[in-house]
């Protein structure tokens, strides 16, 4: 087996073959490293050297390095845990095939919709989930550096993904059927309702008041309007996943990863994540409109002529401001969950000025919330 996990050297030798139409084996040589010390959203990833011998009969060269991204149920039980919702554990094997079945789809056939400027790694091979078990082997994104909700992006950066963004949500106006038949539609309508719950949601605004102390005033106004509101989740990317090339002070994008909740919803879930972590918390209100207003032009340019949800940028605008609140719910959930376990094993020098950071985009989020409460709950209620 490939380090601890299920998957066979032979596996993926098999799989490679047959993505690159030739008869080649892995010899001794091979080697495997994990990439990181936890479980990724719901997958383990490996960085595999492949000693490929053999004749190639005139195929394509399989690649000598790739990444090997595993996933498997046992993560899918741990992650229920986590996020307190062992009571869900029934449906641990459809959770896990979806995600993984979706990612796969949406890697392999990406140029098919008018996707292949999307900057994302090579699919080389994968296999569907088999009731305990996924692969995708890909491109492996050497000298990469990421970006972590607690570090600084550039203007330039904040850009670039929204620019991404906005082309997988406008060129895939034009295959959404096709897409429906691909994609599990009902599995991300399912998560929701499963793990954003009304009471899940007050629950975790409660345990955000006992551990910051300043969300208190904040919460009191407006906490419990928001808890009461409809809830809709993401998909495009939060900092982790998107990977940089830098080089000095300037950073080009070399790849956005993690597509297991791909799925068939309102693009502003994918807007608000990106632009509430990444725009410093002291520019939030003077720049907010400058990154929508980027965004939907950019997505009327990638819709090519179809019909948008909205037919101006003040309308968008509006339309956002309500996204805002709803996800800001999710947000302190989140937040309420995991603490500040993205600071640990940093010493109290290192972690201190990122936390600042941290937290101050967090406030930011819910200060803009209950301003948006206040101006418009007749809406929001």
């Amino acid at each position: 087996m490939i380090a601890e996990s299920s998957i066979s050297w032979e596996e993926l030798e098999a799989a490679m073959n047959s993505a690159f139409s030739v008869k080649t084996r892995i010899g001794p040589r091979r080697s495997v490293k994990r990439i990181g010390e936890g479980n990724g959203f719901l997958s383990t990833i490996y960085r595999i050297d492949l000693d490929w011998q053999g004749s190639e009969d005139g195929g394509k060269t399989p690649p000598k390095t790739c990444a090997l991204k595993v996933s498997s149920l046992g993560v899918v039980e741990d992650l229920f845990e986590i996020i307190g919702s062992s009571d869900k554990k029934h449906l641990k094997e459809y959770y896990a095939r979806s995600m993984a079945d979706n990612e796969l789809f949406f890697y392999s056939k990406i140029g098919e919709f008018g996707l292949e400027r999307v900057r994302t790694p090579r699919f080389y091979c994968g296999r569907k989930f088999d009731g305990k078990t996924s692969f995708l082997a890909m491109e492996l994104l050497e000298k990469a550096s990421i970006c972590h909700i607690y570090d600084m992006s550039s203007e330039a950066q904040i850009l670039a993904v929204l620019d991404q963004c906005a082309m997988v949500n406008g060129k895939s106006l034009s295959h959404v059927e096709t897409i429906a038949k691909c994609i599990d539609a009902g599995f991300y309508d399912q998560l929701v309702e499963d793990f954003n719950t009304k009471e899940k949601t007050a629950a975790g605004i409660l345990r955000l008041m006992e551990r910051f102390l300043r969300t208190r005033n904040i919460i009191l106004r407006s906490g419990k309007r928001i808890a009461r509101s409809t809830c809709c989740a993401k998909e495009i990317s939060g900092p982790p996943n998107v990977m940089w090339k830098k080089e000095g002070n300037e950073a080009d994008l070399m790849g956005i990863l993690d597509w297991q909740l791909v799925h068939l919803g309102n693009p502003l879930e994918d807007v608000f994540k990106w632009i509430s972590l990444t725009i410093q918390p002291e520019d939030y209100t003077s720049r907010r409109d400058f990154y929508l207003k980027f965004y939907y032009e950019a997505l009327l340019r990638y819709a090519d002529g179809k019909e948008i949800p909205w037919s101006s940028l003040e309308e968008f605008i509006s339309a956002f401001e309500l996204m805002y609140v709803w996800q800001t719910a999710l947000y302190c959930r989140i937040v309420a969950n995991t603490g500040d376990m993205l600071f640990d094993g940093m010493t109290d020098s290192e972690k201190e000025p990122l936390k600042r950071l941290y937290h101050g985009k967090f406030f930011k989020m819910l200060d803009e919330a209950a301003r948006i409460i206040d101006l418009r709950a007749q809406e929001i209620l």
